[in-house]
């Protein structure tokens, strides 16, 4: 499968901020494009999806390096400012393919939700990917009204899986038809951390969502959590368990991101 969500936390070669404008790996947490390569070549992934964590802030340099180095095999989301030239000079860079909208910080709605909806909208109108990570309770507001905007959602929207009223509000978003879900975090979302063995809750989210709009992602290297470190293959294991379709998950996943074209655009 093409794994669409995989992080470079790589402090050697590209310095954190400070302060990091989000999560600040501790000195275990990195993951540089040597050490990915060496987990997609063990478990046969050919391609990924480089996403910026939220460590860097703006600055893409690290994603962006790293994909150059090898465009047939990545592809970029990147997080921008909201502004109009800015999204239009990534949305014209080879490989680049989305930008990321990150509400997860404060875990409650931003107070420019319409300001948000409103680069959602500008991305969109580029040609490039709305990726959002949210809440049940902030992803509702924020895509309300963006029915015409297709939207991937991150990790089944982090809902909490030991909670139905947070599952039955993921998969209300499934009945807006341009939103689509991002199968990955799981090891995130139990709070028991049975992860891989309590499916159901999750199943219930992807039959909503139906198998066309399904991807799936590995949320590699497994930082900011509670709980055990998942190995890879962990995670693309509890990946083809739940989706019902794997070749269905791998095409929608290249049209998504451009491999298509098969040109690294």
């Amino acid at each position: 499968m093409i794994d669409t969500q995989a992080h470079i936390l790589d402090p050697a070669r590209f310095p954190y901020p400070s302060p990091c404008p989000g999560y600040r790996p501790a000195p275990d947490e990195i993951g540089t494009i040597e050490m990915l390569l060496q987990q997609m070549d063990r478990t046969g992934i050919s391609r990924a999806v480089l996403v910026q964590p939220s460590t860097y802030g703006t600055d893409n340099s690290a994603i962006l390096t790293a994909m150059a180095g090898a465009p047939e095999r990545f592809r970029a989301v990147v997080v921008a400012r909201n502004d109009p030239d800015e999204i239009t000079r990534l949305a014209r860079q080879p490989g680049v393919c989305g930008v990321r909208l990150n509400l997860t910080h404060s875990r409650e709605l931003p107070a420019e939700i319409s300001a948000l909806r409103d680069m959602a909208r500008r991305i969109a109108s580029t040609g490039l990917l709305v990726q959002v990570q949210g809440t049940p309770e902030t992803l509702p507001s924020l895509l309300d009204g963006l029915d015409d905007v297709p939207v991937l959602i991150d990790h089944f929207g982090r809902l909490d899986v030991s909670n139905p009223a947070s599952v039955a509000a993921i998969c209300r978003l499934a009945d807006a038809p341009g939103n689509l879900l991002k199968v990955s975090g799981g090891f995130r979302l139990a709070p028991s951390g049975d992860w891989r063995n309590n499916l159901s809750p999750f199943e219930q989210v992807m039959a909503a969502f139906g198998p066309e709009r399904l991807v799936w992602g590995s949320d590699w290297p497994f930082i900011n959590h509670d709980g055990p470190t998942p190995t890879y293959t962990e995670c693309l294991d509890w990946g083809r368990a739940l989706l019902p379709d794997e070749r269905t998950a791998d095409a929608t996943a290249a049209t998504l991101f451009g491999w298509d074209n098969d040109d690294g655009g």
